[in-house]
């Protein structure tokens, strides 16, 4: 089981540093056509829900989902592209409830060994959100929550920059 999800985790940042089937770049359609019908296009309410903003302005657009199992682990996941180029800059993977923050977090450094940036924020009293982030060829972030909940997101670190870093 672990050996599965070392693969399903060590998989995005190898040399292609991609997220499994998909390449930095690809458009919606072909994310969707290079899935072999695993992924699908967005129904316009789900882009509304899941796409990230920065006040006002929409940052990634989610114009693509999928679900995806490795071992006994299933995420939903989500496609976010650049809003102007259409262009994927990072996929985003949320297990739902089905797992802890601290079984994906210990999986993570298990593969990538420790973060390089940890944080933790208190929201309110006894509420807080915690920031895991590995780099390499891309961008891994755990977020997690004292509710429970995580997503992992592995982003293109040059994605909207000319140049890269």
């Amino acid at each position: 089981m672990r050996v599965l999800l070392f693969l399903f985790l060590w998989w995005p940042i190898s040399a292609l540093a991609d997220w499994q089937w998909t390449k930095w770049g690809m458009s919606p359609e072909e994310v969707v056509s290079a899935s072999r019908e695993k992924a699908r296009l967005a129904t316009d309410d789900e882009k509304e829900k899941q796409s990230v903003s920065a006040g006002s302005k929409v940052t990634q657009l989610m114009l693509a989902v999928s679900e995806h199992d490795s071992g006994d682990l299933r995420f939903r996941v989500l496609f976010l592209f650049d809003p102007v180029s259409r262009q994927l800059m990072c996929v985003r993977l949320d297990p739902g409830r089905s797992t802890t923050a601290a079984r994906l977090r210990s999986d993570l450094i298990g593969v990538y060994g420790k973060p390089v940036d940890e944080k933790r924020d208190n929201i309110v009293s006894g509420i807080w959100i915690a920031r895991s982030i590995w780099v390499g060829e891309d961008r891994i972030e755990l977020l997690s929550t004292s509710t429970g909940s995580a997503t992992i997101s592995y982003c293109n670190r040059r994605a909207g920059q000319a140049g890269g870093l």
